[in-house]
């Protein structure tokens, strides 16, 4: 240690040091074996790299032939591009969007450019969105609501997913309750509602018309013009009475 002005962590080191006696010398990268990594070529440190990633545990060997015969099997099912999935819903939304007998009406209006109905090319739009009929409605919320790249979003990020380009009447309840049925949401969201507490009994009344039930029932209209029924219920002995009146008294 030549140096005159060390830092906190140089002169914690330093006492540390001074325990031992050693000698500091300079030894070359040529001969040093812990350097020889870095001076490999490009190839032969991917390929070291590579090899310290992936290690396989359990090799082909080790597995019974059924379970190989599984994973093939599933390697297979996993072939399949997700992205050739998602073209063939879509081409089956645009097939219904010109065939559907459901939106026969809505491409009357759309002929006509009214109730924000147009037609694009053949394609019936709301307001510059593809309209989509009811038979692929639930295959498009399920592609969007439980795809890998979206995770089960919520209710508000599912729509605000599905109405950036589509419409139909009645999606935001057609989404809500699709989320709401979801069984792996169901599964791993747990409701953050306080838990109910258990019924309790009303105390039994001391005397009659100690504790009342009211309530109003509506009745055809009498010659005096009274429509309503106001029903009282002695809670001790069930006795009940029963006056005539008015819409307003309900009111």
């Amino acid at each position: 240690m030549t140096s005159k002005l060390l830092s906190a962590r140089q002169a914690r080191w330093a006492e540390v040091l001074s325990r031992y006696n050693f000698r500091i010398s300079y030894k070359p990268g040529k001969s040093n074996k812990a350097d020889s990594l870095t001076r490999l070529n490009e190839k032969a440190l991917n390929q070291a790299k590579h090899d310290n990633r992936e290690q396989v545990l359990l090799p082909a060997r080790n597995l019974d032939h059924q379970i190989l015969e599984e994973l093939e099997v599933n390697r297979l099912s996993l072939s399949l591009s997700p992205i050739q999935q998602q073209l063939d819903l879509i081409d089956e939304i645009l097939r219904a969007n010109r065939t559907d007998r459901d939106l026969r009406r809505a491409r009357r209006l759309g002929q006509e450019d009214k109730a924000g109905y147009s037609m694009d090319n053949g394609l019936l739009k709301k307001q510059g969105k593809l309209v989509v009929a009811k038979s692929v409605r639930t295959d498009l919320i399920t592609a969007s609501h439980c795809s890998l790249a979206t995770a089960h979003p919520g209710k508000n990020k599912t729509k605000a997913l599905i109405k950036e380009r589509y419409y139909w009447l009645g999606i935001d309840s057609d989404i809500d309750q699709f989320v709401s049925n979801c069984h792996a949401c169901r599964r791993s969201k747990v409701p953050r509602d306080k838990t109910p507490g258990l019924l309790r009994l009303l105390p039994i009344p001391d005397r009659p018309w100690q504790h009342i039930s009211m309530d109003f029932k509506e009745m055809p209209p009498d010659h005096k013009g009274m429509n309503m029924v106001c029903v009282f219920v002695d809670r001790l002995g069930k006795r009940l009475i029963s006056v005539p009146c008015d819409r307003s008294v309900d009111a």
